[in-house]
């Protein structure tokens, strides 16, 4: 795999996560609310 591939995976991995995260705690902050 070349590591361009690699690295753009990655930050699309990074991005996913972090946007994923970011909705649990915001549902979770909207619930317990």
């Amino acid at each position: 795999m070349p590591k361009s591939t690699t690295a753009a995976t990655t930050t699309v991995t990074s991005a996913t996560v972090t946007a994923a995260t970011t909705t649990v705690i915001s549902a979770t902050g909207t619930a317990s609310t």
